[in-house]
């Protein structure tokens, strides 16, 4: 049951690993500049940590690709299952209930045609799946990247999120720093110390980056990856929940092929 839906997740965790691999690829060559300012607050000169490239356009198309194809799956369940009511619509009209709001979406659900036909079934999509905005549902979230990606690429950015390995002279007291390493925040490389003369730095070191989503109020701020990935957990676990609800309806029904 709901072989497309689960084929639709499985395309969608691909995308993510070819997302992945296309991070690393970009990183291993992003340039970035280590950079000596004076800190007026610090008195002194610091670290400053800047990048100098951008995310391949690619890597936002194939996230666009993921949240299609996470919401195709949901989509997927609920024609599966309206195709096995009496009187099911088009198959064009049929789309997974969601709603910004709660009681929208409850208002949804129960006037649906699920409900008429599979009512236990429909219980379990309103309120375990609960697909709308309520507590930043990833399944709402989803439908709403999936909106955005058909009209524009999704947004992300990228930082340097730890430094290690720098090899630097202070020019003030003409002698050598080895092996700086520190956290990155705002730019700036913090946990190092601060130096009273300029700093020319003669090794930048290895940077590690992470990719975060630049969505103003659905994801700012969270990674990529990781949240992906959570996406496409928290649709597998909504099918397999369904599934596990519609299949035991349908036996009550004498309808179980």
């Amino acid at each position: 049951m709901f072989e497309s839906a689960y084929s639709k997740i499985k395309r969608a965790e691909q995308h993510i690993t070819e997302l992945e691999a296309l991070y690393r690829k970009f990183f291993q060559s992003c340039g970035y500049e280590v950079l000596s300012d004076f800190d007026k607050r610090a008195g002194g000169y610091g670290l400053r940590i800047e990048t100098t490239g951008k995310l391949p356009l690619e890597s936002a198309v194939i996230m666009g690709d993921v949240a299609h194809n996470l919401r195709s799956a949901l989509d997927h369940v609920a024609v599966e299952i309206e195709l096995k009511a009496p009187k099911p619509r088009k198959i064009k009209d049929i789309k997974f209930p969601s709603r910004k709001g709660r009681q929208e979406y409850i208002t949804e659900v129960d006037g649906g045609v699920i409900k008429a036909t599979f009512p236990k079934t429909a219980d379990i999509i309103r309120d375990d799946v609960n697909c709308c905005a309520a507590s930043n549902n990833l399944l709402w979230i989803i439908g709403q990247l999936n909106k955005l990606d058909k009209h524009r690429y999704l947004l992300t950015d990228y930082a340097v999120t730890k430094i290690s390995g720098i090899d630097a002279y202070d020019e003030r007291y003409k002698s050598r720093i080895s092996d700086i390493t520190g956290v990155v925040e705002n730019g700036c490389v913090l946990g190092m110390m601060i130096f009273q003369g300029p700093i020319t730095v003669t090794n930048k070191g290895t940077a590690s980056f992470s990719v975060q989503f630049d969505e103003v109020g659905l994801l700012e701020g969270d990674p990529v990856i990781p949240t992906l990935i959570r996406m496409a957990r928290e649709v597998t676990i909504a099918v397999d929940l369904i599934e596990n609800a519609f299949e035991v309806e349908l036996k009550s029904l004498g309808m179980f092929a």
